[in-house]
């Protein structure tokens, strides 16, 4: 018995891959453009299954034959589009970003793509726009899936064949479970694990079993018509309703993955949406759809590394929309004659399985211990670029020591208590590069940029950020009792953040607030930024043309501008400390290397070594000839 080829499955794949390239390429309006990707699943589900429970009904069931079809369907593109990302990286990624590529492509030969990136990053934040094999973790969730379902299914098949569809429903409930449990308390662990994601791909699994020896649930037309219609409408409802703020792998991912469970089962070519969805063009877009979605990924990323400046969104839905040809390229000469046996032979499509991940893992295992290929550069240059490696150790580690730690009261020396994140941290290396080391007694404390520093009763979780809520939910700010004694007993309060502008409107009760706790000395700092550093177009040049190098009027951002500019409004001009004024000639033409050629910011925000020696040869200026 085989598998009865439904078109109408193909058109729901262009409708999977379609609103995950225009997500992905910055079109807001498709605010849940991702949960395409939820619906592949579904699709994966049902197909898989049915495949599955064909042979076994047939006895003719055999892994490896299993494992060979999944090696033809996913491997031949999979490797061809990672092998060109690979050339592609060599030229365009700097060190630090060709190591956490490399990681990646370690990952992706050994389907644990979703794990490292489950560890790395959330699929929402600023810098997954950046990373070229992102888009693999969700093919490494099904990997995961057929090396562990197809046992499960063939051993519970043989054992107790009516009890499957129960072993496979509290297997679903448990994942299910797990995903709504995690879409809260570990939304990105949630997002990107088996354990989390695997009930999705059961959901199609038990469409496969309503299905199994009929052609279509009987029902009456006109019902079949309207749950059909109906399932497709909670996938657009899904694209264009969800957001980053949307919790994912739990219940609100039922909307989309429902819809799909409702279209594989209604959704016959004798209905109005089997029609649409057998539609020719559709159906073309589903067939080339997995090649489109390898291909999307990269070319988005690395058009946003060649552009000094944010890509306009035009050029970004052009870049997408050219994954369509190229994937249809990639499926023509690629994907097609590899699932043909008479055109590639089994032992060949080992061999390149075999090859491909022995290639892969070796390439991303050396590009990870030679730091992204630092090597490829020499003097200042490799100097510069290895700070991005030490970076997050270098900037918390003197702020760390310092955490909370109490005032002395034996010390004589002015008591100094910086509070802040990131730039916070910054700000103490600066200290210790200046001519005020040594001057105070200095204790710090932390609060995230993501939570915002700053002092009200008032409820600011709908200001924050969408993805930050639930993170920030137990983080209590000035709250802290700690905090509190130590800001009163402070002769000296330096506030130190990435200001946000969402911050701004609560500047004047924190200032008010730590002004009522303290006669401290306070200051508020202004924020530092360079853009993003694209180091590029800078690896030929000499020491005299690095010293003489300004950031890049395209990267840098107004709003940087725009939020000193209030904060210098809010503050009185004794208790503003404006950085920019220490690197920048004008507003935006600001310095990026030291006289030395030396790298000031590795990110573009926060200071290498060399930055905060530059920045503590100005500090005492900063602060009007304070100290020594």
């Amino acid at each position: 018995m085989s598998l009865t080829y439904r078109a109408e499955i193909d058109g729901l794949r262009a409708v999977a891959v379609v609103p995950v390239v225009l997500f992905h390429a910055g079109f807001t309006t498709l605010g849940g453009g991702y949960v395409g990707v939820d619906v592949f699943f579904v699709i994966s589900g049902y197909l898989i299954t049915s495949i599955i429970m064909t042979d076994l009904a047939g006895g003719q069931f055999s892994l490896l034959h299993f494992y060979e079809r999944r090696a033809r369907r996913i491997l031949p593109a999979l490797f061809f589009i990672v092998g060109l990302s690979c050339i592609a990286a060599w030229f365009i990624l700097m060190p630090q970003p060709m190591q956490e590529f490399a990681r990646s492509v370690a990952a992706v030969a050994t389907f644990t793509a979703n794990i490292l990136f489950a560890r790395q990053s959330g699929y929402f934040d600023t810098d997954a726009g950046l990373v070229p094999l992102l888009h693999t973790w969700s093919l490494a969730v099904e990997e995961q899936y057929y090396i562990l379902f197809p046992l499960i299914l063939m051993l519970a098949w043989r054992w107790k064949r009516r009890w499957v569809v129960a072993i496979l429903g509290l297997l679903f409930v448990f994942s299910m479970t797990i995903g709504q449990w995690g879409s809260i308390q570990k939304p990105d662990l949630a997002f990107f694990l088996l354990i989390s994601r695997g009930w999705e791909i059961l959901l199609g699994a038990f469409a496969a079993f309503i299905l199994h020896d009929r052609r279509q649930v009987i029902i009456p037309r006109a019902l079949a018509e309207l749950i059909a219609f109906t399932g497709l409408a909670l996938i657009a409802v899904a694209v264009f309703a969800f957001s980053d703020a949307t919790p994912v792998a739990g219940i609100y991912t039922l909307i989309p993955t429902f819809g799909a469970f409702l279209v594989i089962l209604f959704a016959t070519g004798d209905t109005a949406t089997g029609r649409l969805l057998g539609w020719r063009g559709c159906v073309g877009m589903g067939l080339i759809s997995y090649s489109v979605y390898l291909w999307h990924q990269p070319l988005l990323v690395f058009t946003r590394y060649l552009w000094p400046a944010p890509p306009s969104l035009a050029l970004m839905g052009a870049v997408g929309a050219l994954s369509f040809p190229l994937g249809y390229l990639t499926w023509r000469f690629i994907e097609a004659p590899f699932r043909r046996s008479r055109t590639v032979p089994r032992r060949t499509v080992f061999g390149l399985a075999v090859t491909g991940t022995a290639l892969f893992l070796v390439l991303g295992l050396t590009g990870d211990a030679r730091q992204g290929f630092l090597d490829r550069y020499d003097g200042i240059h490799r100097q510069n670029l290895s700070r991005q490696f030490d970076a997050g150790d270098y900037v918390v580690a003197a702020f760390d020591a310092l955490r909370m730690r109490p005032f002395a009261p034996a010390d004589s020396r002015p008591r100094l208590l910086v509070i802040g994140d990131s730039f916070a941290q910054d700000m103490i290396n600066v200290l210790q590069n200046s001519a005020l080391k040594g001057y105070y007694q200095v204790a710090t404390a932390y609060i995230p940029a993501r939570c915002g520093s700053v002092w009200t009763d008032a409820d600011v979780t709908n200001d924050l950020p969408a993805a930050f809520r639930q993170g920030c939910a137990d983080v209590p700010r000035y709250a802290d009792p700690a905090l509190q004694a130590l800001i009163a007993e402070a002769d000296e309060i330096w506030l130190v953040s990435h200001w946000a502008d969402w911050e701004l409107p609560y500047m004047p009760e924190t200032l008010d607030r730590i002004a009522t706790a303290s006669d401290a000395r306070l200051r508020l700092f202004s924020a530092k930024s360079w853009g993003r550093v694209d180091y590029r177009a800078r690896r030929s040049m000499g020491l005299p043309e690095l010293a003489a190098v300004r950031v890049d009027p395209n990267v840098w951002q107004p709003s940087h501008d725009a939020i000193n500019a209030a904060l210098r409004r809010i503050a009185e001009p004794a208790v503003f400390v404006d950085l920019d004024s220490a690197y920048c000639d004008s507003p935006g033409a600001c310095r990026l290397f030291s006289s030395q050629g030396a790298l000031l910011s590795h990110d573009g925000g926060h200071l290498t070594p060399e930055g905060a020696v530059y920045f503590g040869a100005a500090l005492s200026d900063l602060l009007g000839n304070r100290g020594k």
